[in-house]
């Protein structure tokens, strides 16, 4: 039986939610042609793979008292004839395998986990999270100080995140690719108001030094962001009375990096500045801390949520992976059906090799085919191969009579 982790399980039974769950399809037909395709308005790229948007429908799998293994149909939009192409030419595509991936976007983190981040010092922490410096917070939770917020307290530990010093509390997660990640901020309270509340990304392999772009805003809201590029710091953005901003983005489009503040959830996004780093490589670290800079003071800061919006995704990013054989199909002008389940010795054809007479059982262009011509296409009948002058390689039987039974 599959069994789902806890924070999908959370997800799914909320009355509402931002999140959008997404069924891939991988079929692999027995002539090796990969299809990708997502039940979705748009293509979408998973893993490196883009996923193009098809409409199709998983019916309920049915169930009996009689012992027979269960199968699923799954329903392919035909309505461009693209499938029942494929299943032409494929034989049917009987023998092909069906791999259903379920993926969830946009994944956004609302802290409703009860987690202790500090316990256990730096590394891996549960829900994909990863922590950086905890000797340098007093506290860093999720859902334990304040419920439904992300609290991090870094006490009288001086920390910093300039140049080569990076002492900062960072929580992050592992990002591949382009993406586009929100905080938000609850509040900030600092005595004094020399720290930061901060979002920021990070290659820890781009140098033998520091790498990473960040923007952190203070309790006074002045604004701050920062460009450390192998321990090198540069300032790229600075600004006062920007304390109702507690809305952050940054977004990567390949090298580039920008970022975004705003003041109310559902207003506009102003840009504030941005940073090329051809240097970082696809995969880096994402994710939000606090930067003290002062030893005499207290900084306490909570993040209500954290949210990752992508069309590109990556393994991680998967709830669910599942695998089935094609049992069968059928095609009609709507819909391509195939009928999944189990491989089963009993529904094999057999004899495995069919006597038809005027449909070739070579595909086109194959060692049996054997056609040098530049067709790019076949109908794999008798009169195609005429008109090909390739009916010698012709792997029908047109001896066969359509009108009686022969025995060969």
């Amino acid at each position: 039986m599959k069994t789902l982790s806890q924070a999908i399980i959370m997800e799914k039974n909320r009355l509402a939610s931002k999140a959008a769950y997404l069924i891939l399809l991988k079929v692999s037909l027995p002539d090796g042609t990969n299809l990708y395709l997502i039940n979705n308005t748009e293509d979408l790229v998973y893993n490196g793979q883009v996923y193009t948007a098809m409409p199709f429908d998983i019916e309920a799998v049915k169930s009996s008292a009689k012992g027979e293994i269960p199968t699923v149909n799954l329903k392919i939009s035909n309505i461009t004839r693209i499938m029942q192409y494929y299943l032409e030419k494929t034989a049917g595509g009987v023998g092909s395998e069906v791999t259903l991936i379920v993926v969830r976007t946009p994944q956004t983190d609302e802290f409703e986990l009860s987690q202790d981040f500090k316990s256990g010092g730096d590394g891996a922490k549960l829900y994909n999270w990863n922590a950086v410096n905890m000797a340098q917070a007093a506290g860093l939770d999720s859902n334990m100080t304040s419920a439904g917020f992300l609290n991090i307290d870094c006490g009288l530990s001086e920390s910093y995140w300039s140049a080569s010093d990076f002492s900062a509390p960072f929580l992050y997660k592992s990002i591949n690719g382009d993406f586009d990640i929100e905080a938000h901020i609850q509040s900030i309270t600092v005595l004094p108001t020399s720290g930061y509340a901060v979002i920021a990304v990070r290659d820890p392999n781009a140098s033998t030094g520091e790498d990473a772009v960040w923007m952190g805003v203070r309790a006074d809201g002045y604004f701050y962001s920062r460009n450390i590029v192998n321990s090198v710091n540069t300032a790229l953005y600075s600004a006062s009375g920007l304390s109702a901003e507690k809305f952050l983005r940054i977004k990567r489009a390949g090298a580039v990096f920008t970022f975004y503040s705003k003041s109310d959830i559902n207003g506009s996004w102003t840009q504030r500045a941005s940073a090329t780093r051809s240097d970082f490589s696809q995969s880096i670290q994402a994710g939000i801390g606090a930067i003290q800079n002062n030893a005499s003071g207290d900084l306490t800061v909570f993040f209500n949520s954290l949210t990752l919006n992508k069309n590109i995704l990556d393994e991680s990013s998967s709830e669910l992976t599942m695998g089935f054989d094609v049992l069968a199909t059928q095609a009609d002008s709507q819909w391509c059906t195939f009928t999944l389940g189990a491989p089963n010795p009993m529904r094999r054809r057999f004899p495995l090799h069919r006597y038809i007479a005027f449909h070739c059982n070579w595909q086109f262009k194959s060692a049996e085919c054997g056609y040098p011509g530049g067709d790019t296409t076949c109908n794999r009948n008798l009169d195609a191969c005429r008109g090909k002058s390739n009916s010698k390689r012709f792997g029908g039987y047109p001896g066969l009579g359509s009108r009686s039974v022969r025995v060969v």
